[in-house]
């Protein structure tokens, strides 16, 4: 097991020991797992170190470049007072200039240490959700300390929520824009979809953009997200009015019944709504990881963690259910099938099918997750650049066939227990399949990229209506 998930399965053993006669042991394991936390991350850390002549004890030290930062951690049932910051202040004093406090609390603090640290800048105050942030690797250690001290810096005090720590709007410039399609493009980009299906062309960008969107999802309101560049873009199908929306850098956004957002950052999966942030998972492999919806609404991470040991690349998956924080996150399964993975997708039966190059797999619990050769089937023809799940056993893939590369895509509807394929749609001139989301019982939305000799994508977002019974 990596490092990453170790730390997960270490903290979800802390968590467990919430009995009596377990608080002490707790407490004194949480320093040096903390310790190992930051040292995963590439900073040097020691835990329980003891001050010049045996003055003061230090639970965890950390040194961010040339600065030295001094954390006393606190795992109590109840809220914690001004005591333990007090006497951080007073460590503070023994030190040389420059030195930082943090005192951590599990449990939070009471109201009179946050007015404290809220009005003046002295001993930082950190609590669960910070804890969890840096376990599940949101960002690296060394940025979480420096976002902190330079916030703190820029407005004072020496608390802040982890929201304002992450969040940001937008990458920093302006949102990009939509517009209709114009006879032009409809000539140039034609939609070819097959009998008993519908499509249409709801915005295309109005000029190429910097970076492609690494994910699409509808929201509650009919709006469409995007992950691109960074941030998280809202547009209105309708009018074709766009603004960022307050996201941590995320790709793979996923939206629940509730209107929850789940998103990946960094190696975390996090929950976004109404400008709050929940950690929800974390020690995934960031850019080899998206999010998959499975059974009953269910969450997941599929994610490749490299080659096994003597095997090829690419044989080693894992999929993870997200539990409701990283502290219940369960221990990963771990699916061998040799191959580049193109798409994975959970489908509504919970099975998983994995699209590879030349061979695909259909596996799930009834099997063991196991994908015995036996079971290997070819793989359709095309290489999938996108899919989705819909219904119990019909997945969507997109991308270019097989026997015709080029800018010619094509959209099917594959069965993934019986193999049959059927077309849905081609899509000449379109040099990228983007994604794929859910828009309704039998709308999807996909995403193209008609940037034709550009270097820069152009995006293109249709509605697509499947006939009754795909």
């Amino acid at each position: 097991m990596d490092t990453s998930l170790h730390l997960v399965r270490r903290f979800r053993h802390l968590e467990a020991m919430n009995g009596p006669k377990q608080a002490a042991a707790r407490g004194r394991d949480f320093n040096p797992f903390l310790a190992d936390v930051f040292r995963r991350d590439g900073l040097d850390a020691v835990s329980e170190l003891q001050g010049l002549d045996q003055r003061d004890e230090i639970d965890v030290h950390v040194m961010l470049g040339d600065t030295g930062v001094l954390i006393e951690a606190k795992w109590y049932a109840r809220k914690i007072g001004a005591t333990p910051v007090s006497e951080m202040r007073e460590r503070l004093d023994s030190r040389p200039s420059g030195s930082r406090g943090i005192v951590i609390s599990m449990s939070g603090f009471t109201k009179a240490p946050i007015d404290k640290a809220r009005a003046k800048a002295a001993v930082y105050l950190l609590e669960r959700p910070h804890v969890e942030a840096l376990i599940a690797g949101l960002m690296p250690a060394d940025d979480f300390l420096r976002n902190l001290f330079t916030l703190t810096s820029r407005y004072g005090g020496s608390t802040l929520p982890l929201e304002t720590l992450v969040l940001r709007n937008g990458p920093g410039s302006p949102a990009p824009t939509f517009r209709a399609d114009d006879p032009d493009e409809a000539r140039d980009f034609p939609l070819k979809p097959a009998r008993g299906v519908t499509a249409e062309v709801l915005a295309t960008a109005d000029e190429a953009w910097t970076a492609p969107p690494t994910g699409l999802a509808t929201d509650t309101d009919g709006a469409v997200l995007l992950t691109v560049d960074g941030g998280l873009l809202r547009l209105d199908p309708r009018t074709r009015d766009t603004r960022w929306l307050p996201a941590p850098p995320c790709t793979s956004p996923l939206l629940a019944d509730d209107g929850t957002l789940t998103v990946l950052s960094g190696a975390a999966a996090v929950d976004l709504s109404a400008g709050g942030l929940q950690v929800r998972g974390g020690a995934f492999r960031p850019n080899r990881a998206h999010l998959l919806t499975g059974p009953e609404r269910t969450t997941w991470v599929f994610d490749n963690d490299g080659a096994r040991v003597g095997g090829p690349v690419g044989g080693h998956h894992r999929l993870t259910q997200l539990a409701t924080t990283v502290a219940h996150q369960p221990d990963p399964i771990i699916i061998d099938f040799p191959g580049n993975i193109h798409q994975a997708v959970l489908t509504g039966s919970g099975h998983l099918y994995l699209a590879a190059g030349g061979h695909s797999v259909l596996t799930g619990p009834d099997t063991g997750w196991d994908c015995p050769k036996d079971d290997w089937t070819p793989s359709v023809g095309l290489t999938p650049q996108a899919a989705l799940a819909v219904g119990k056993r019909t997945v969507l893939l997109a991308g270019p066939p097989v026997d015709a590369p080029g800018v010619d895509k094509a959209l099917i509807a594959l069965d993934a227990s019986s193999g049959a394929v059927t077309q849905i749609m081609s899509l000449p001139n379109t040099t990228y399949i983007l994604a794929l989301a859910p828009a309704g019982d039998r709308d999807v939305l996909l995403l193209t990229d008609i940037r034709g000799n550009d270097a820069r994508p152009r995006p293109r977002l249709l509605r697509i209506t499947l006939p009754a019974g795909t």
